[in-house]
Parts: C-alpha cells; sequence; structure tokens
C-alpha cells in the first residue's frame, strides 16, 4: 500500500507551487525548511490581526501560502469573518458611556452586602 501524503491537495488547491513536477516538489521543499509550519501560521494569522507582524514574519507567511492553500484559505475566512462581526448589531452600542441609575447601585450595594431590605 503506498504511503499517503500528510496533507493531501484539495482538489480545487490554487497555491502556486502543487508538487506535480521535479522543480515545484523541490521549491515546496525549500520554501516548507524556510517558513513556520500550519500551526504556527494559522497563530500567526490571528496575531497578526490584533497587532502588526514584523516584516520578516510577513513575509515568511506570504511564502507559506504559495505551497499551502489551507492556510491561505484560513486567513481569507478569518478576515471575513472579522469583517461581518464589526459590522454586525451585537458591536453597535448606543452610548458606552452610559451609567446606571443611583438607585439601581444602591439595590445592587445592598443585594451584594446581604442587606435585603424592602423589595
Amino acid at each position: 500500500m503506498p504511503a499517503e501524503t500528510p496533507n493531501p491537495r484539495a482538489p480545487d488547491d490554487d497555491s502556486l507551487f502543487q508538487g506535480k513536477t521535479w522543480l515545484s516538489r523541490k521549491m515546496i521543499a525549500f520554501i516548507n525548511s524556510w517558513t513556520p509550519r500550519c500551526r504556527e501560521v494559522t497563530h500567526l494569522i490571528s496575531e497578526g490581526m490584533d497587532h502588526p507582524l514584523p516584516l520578516l514574519t510577513r513575509i515568511k507567511m506570504r511564502a507559506h501560502f504559495l505551497t499551502c492553500c489551507y492556510c491561505e484559505r484560513y486567513e481569507k475566512n478569518l478576515r471575513f469573518l472579522r469583517r461581518i462581526i464589526r459590522f454586525s448589531p451585537w458591536e453597535k452600542h448606543e452610548d458606552e458611556t452610559a451609567q446606571l441609575p443611583p438607585e439601581v447601585k444602591e439595590r445592587l450595594k445592598q443585594a451584594l452586602h446581604g442587606d435585603h431590605g424592602p423589595s
């Protein structure tokens, strides 16, 4: 029985290097030795949405995308979800500085201290 590849290519794989020729397999091996693994790339994608990544890290991620359509799709999907959530009704707040009325604050204090008083 032939050995299976650990990460088989998707039928609609649009990676630049797909490993169909000797040269592209050598390019994939070189890129994979120079770039982070998929697990690290997915972590970096999430991290890159929180703050800017160093230039060399971004270059390595882009090089990884040349051989891995899955990580590239993950990034596209994460960006899409982030864009949808940003404009969703859950993110809209009428007044972020709104405060509780003083009588509600007092009732909460009493409830926390165990003084239930009249209800």
